[in-house]
């Protein structure tokens, strides 16, 4: 305590202009304004939320047609694959008769040639 008997806090050292920076009491005007506030932000917040809300509902809604669109086609794609699996079986099968029937054709022209070979080896030998 000072020598005077008075006590001093820190408010009673702040300047006026420092002392007018401090907050007022709250009177409940002010805490209504306060409250006021708080309520519009919160009222603005749960308006962009259920906006935000709103768009990404539509959004799934746009993926789960879109992703039933997609399953469609994926059934199409598979329905179309297993309806030509014995086509393609039928068509491996005539690519293979077709190889064979070419290796006969190639071993049918080497044999035409070698006898070609030979007439020609055996008419040389002749005219010789």
């Amino acid at each position: 305590m000072p020598p005077d008997g008075n006590c001093t806090t820190s408010l009673d050292i702040l300047s006026a202009q420092e002392a007018s920076a401090l907050p007022l009491p709250a009177t409940p005007d002010t805490v209504g304004v306060k409250l006021n506030n708080i309520l519009v932000a919160i009222s603005n917040t749960r308006t962009d939320l259920g906006e935000r809300v709103d768009a990404l509902a539509v959004g799934m809604g746009i993926l789960r047609e879109d992703h039933g669109k997609l399953s469609d086609r994926i059934s199409q794609v598979e329905s179309s694959m297993q309806a030509l699996h014995p086509s393609t079986k039928e068509l491996t099968s005539q690519v293979e008769e077709f190889t064979c029937i070419v290796r006969l054709l190639e071993g049918r022209v080497e044999v035409a040639e070698g006898r070609s070979r030979w007439n020609k080896l055996c008419t040389v030998g002749f005219l010789e």
